[in-house]
């Protein structure tokens, strides 16, 4: 599943949306075991674990896009609008957030 956020932010705005939103994701469910590793300053993989599987994500930060490819395990799979629906009001939100609270 690949989806695209179209953004008009600061990439230093996106950089630290990303970077709260991975510390929160990370104390609001420890269960899930989130973890994001930056292999370049705008390219992350991410991946958590759900339901006795390991559900990995791969995030590019882009000037005006965010763009999001996820692996989704055929079981998962009928939950695909929503989830995409779901994936883009997070972006949105942590994008706000970020604009709101200067790093």
């Amino acid at each position: 599943m690949k989806h695209t956020v179209v953004h008009e932010e600061e990439m230093e705005t996106v950089h630290r949306a990303a970077a709260i939103a991975l510390a929160s994701y990370q104390e609001r469910f420890p269960g899930y075991q989130p973890v994001v590793v930056w292999t370049g300053p705008e390219h992350g993989e991410i991946s958590f674990h759900i339901k006795g599987m390991t559900i990995h994500a791969i995030v590019d930060l882009r000037p005006r896009a965010i763009q999001v490819s996820m692996e989704v395990p055929l079981i998962f799979r009928m939950f695909r609008e929503r989830a995409i629906w779901r994936v883009e009001a997070e972006i949105k939100k942590w994008l706000l957030k970020a604009r709101e609270e200067p790093g």
